[in-house]
């Protein structure tokens, strides 16, 4: 393995000879993410096409020698669903929104999110940490056993979105670490790295190769704006994330795939849970009934959520892509609190999931189950 690393480093030495610097092409003078104390401005920047051309065939060299290649995404890769991020600032910037929607959580997945998400399926790239909460990946197919939203999940009412100064979900930032000393490669898609701790996850391995780790790729890094940690990448690459992994995927012979679950059309499933939500063991026969319909009740029960406990009702309807909503009714109307996505159904109904989000507030088991092993 250290051989092919080292033979995918020579490469991206020798291609790395021609490039060329980008190219301002929306210069702004606003500091990018002044949130997060990151001085660097918010102008864009763009390779010209020979470039970029070689740093595509660059990162595919260091993908096809990769053991644990994980992508690590910020908003910057959901814009083009249209969902805005914070750090465009300029004025005439190429990274525009082309769809306004009346509700983020209704977004499609971006080309660069099918085209991530096939290569996963493709068994090129293993994980994704995921600093946005909109569950594209997870629409693109990912099952949510190989992403990390370790920032809060607009679908999954265990697991709430966080702001800058609170803590990470203690399972979750534990996932992070166990992805960071796995990962010899870490690709990062639409993320300024402005110093939040999931940044850890590419930082660490961009350290590594600045160290000569000889088991170690680096880190690659997909932006149009620069960052404080572009010194730490192997490969920079300026350029729109669509654009980038669409180019790679097609690199790699990886075709794109535009893969969308399908509504489940039940509303009531009998899954291998015990009453607080815990997975079963094997031999156990019980099946947990799980009711969504309309106006059930239901309670938190993952032990790290940090709204453990809360009960909350199901909506009187779903969401355009099938997802469940979730949420109160404090004067008789209903009120949004997050949605349930399909995934997890569909990871439920096949006991991937060690442990549910919520269950009913009445949980019980099916009626023709004994009280088992």
């Amino acid at each position: 393995m250290e051989t092919e690393i080292a033979r995918a480093h020579q490469e991206v030495a020798l291609l790395a000879a021609g490039w060329k610097p980008p190219k301002v092409v929306a210069h702004s003078t606003k500091t990018a993410r002044p949130d997060q104390d990151n001085e660097m401005d918010a102008s864009e920047y763009l390779d010209d096409e020979d470039t970029l051309a070689s740093k595509v065939k660059a990162v595919a060299a260091l993908i096809r020698a990769a053991r644990h290649c994980v992508c690590y995404t910020g908003a910057g890769i959901s814009k083009s669903s249209g969902i805005p991020d914070y750090a465009t600032k300029a004025k005439n910037t190429v990274a525009k929104i082309s769809q306004k929607l009346k509700d983020p959580a209704d977004a499609q997945p971006s080309l660069a999110h099918d085209a991530l998400a096939s290569m996963h399926r493709a068994g090129l790239v293993k994980e994704f940490v995921n600093q946005n909460h909109d569950g594209l990946f997870e629409k693109a197919g990912v099952s949510p056993l190989h992403s990390n939203l370790i920032h809060g999940d607009w679908f999954d009412v265990a697991n709430l979105v966080v702001q800058y100064d609170e803590d990470l979900r203690g399972d979750l930032h534990k996932r992070l670490l166990i992805s960071e000393r796995k990962a010899d490669l870490v690709l990062v898609a639409g993320s300024s790295l402005s110093g939040m701790t999931a940044d850890r996850i590419a930082t660490t391995c961009g350290k590594m190769w600045e160290a000569k780790r000889p088991d170690v790729l680096g880190m690659v890094l997909v932006n149009l704006q620069k960052t404080n940690e572009d010194d730490r990448a192997i490969v920079r690459v300026f350029c729109k994330t669509d654009d980038f992994f669409r180019m790679l995927a097609e690199e790699l012979a990886v075709p794109v795939e535009n893969v969308r679950l399908s509504s489940i059309e039940e509303d009531v499933f009998h899954i291998p849970y015990d009453l607080n939500g815990k997975r079963l063991r094997d031999g156990d026969s019980r099946l947990l009934v799980l009711d969504l319909r309309p106006n059930a009740r239901v309670k938190v029960v993952h032990p790290k959520a940090n709204n453990l406990g809360n009960e909350y009702i199901m909506g009187p309807k779903r969401d355009v892509n099938g997802n469940w909503k979730i949420g109160l009714r404090p004067k008789g109307r209903f009120v949004e609190h997050s949605r349930f996505g399909t995934w997890f159904m569909q990871a439920a109904l096949k006991g991937e999931l060690e442990h549910l989000s919520f269950v009913n507030v009445d949980a019980q088991f099916r009626s023709d189950d004994t009280n088992g092993k």
